[in-house]
């Protein structure tokens, strides 16, 4: 995956949003950001963050392993 420094600007405030459980602060201070996000982490872990909004991830949750993942990618 090849980024632009705006690009790679972008993902990490998607990363460190939802790594902190603030999805819904996210989407509210960026919306313009929301499809691209989607595209990021995929649906299914975009959806499965949805449900941890106000929790932020920790190491043994799957969620944290699976946005590790995709942070290194970036």
């Amino acid at each position: 995956m090849s980024f632009t420094l705006n690009d790679y600007l972008e993902a990490q405030i998607i990363i460190d949003f939802h790594f902190r459980g603030e999805q819904d602060v996210f989407e509210a201070e960026y919306p313009h950001l929301k499809e691209k996000a989607v595209e990021i982490l995929t649906p299914q872990l975009y959806k499965k963050l949805s449900f941890k909004v106000g929790e932020p991830l920790r190491k043994e949750m799957p969620e944290y392993g699976q946005l590790f993942k995709i942070y290194e990618r970036v």
